[in-house]
C-alpha cells in the first residue's frame, strides 16, 4: 500500500526542482513537456503545476511589466494627467456646439 501524501508535498517537490524548471522554460520547452517528463517526481496535477509556474517562475516577468506601466521610457515615474471632469450642462445651447 502506498504511503499517504501529505498536504504540500507536491509544492515541496516543485520547489526542489525550481531551477531545473526555470532552465527548461528558458531553453524553450513547453510547460506541458516539462510536466510530463517530471510527473513521477511531482505527483501533482497539470493545473497545479501551471499555478506553481505562474507563482514561482513568472514573478520577475510580472514585476517588470508592472514597473513598465508606472515609468516612462527613460525610467522616470509617469506624471498623473489632469483628471477628467464631466460637465453635464456644457453645450446646452446651440452656440456652445458651434
Amino acid at each position: 500500500m502506498a504511503s499517504k501524501r501529505r498536504k504540500g508535498e507536491g509544492r515541496v517537490a516543485f520547489l526542489a526542482n525550481l531551477n531545473k524548471f526555470r532552465e527548461l522554460l528558458d531553453a524553450g520547452y513547453t510547460q506541458r513537456t516539462i510536466y510530463e517528463d517530471h510527473i513521477e517526481i511531482l505527483e501533482i496535477s497539470y493545473a497545479q503545476f501551471n499555478r506553481y509556474v505562474g507563482k514561482y517562475l513568472r514573478i520577475k516577468e510580472r514585476s517588470n511589466e508592472q514597473q513598465n506601466k508606472t515609468t516612462t521610457e527613460n525610467g522616470n515615474p509617469r506624471k498623473k494627467g489632469i483628471p477628467f471632469y464631466h460637465d453635464p450642462n456644457a453645450a446646452n445651447s446651440r452656440d456652445d456646439l458651434i
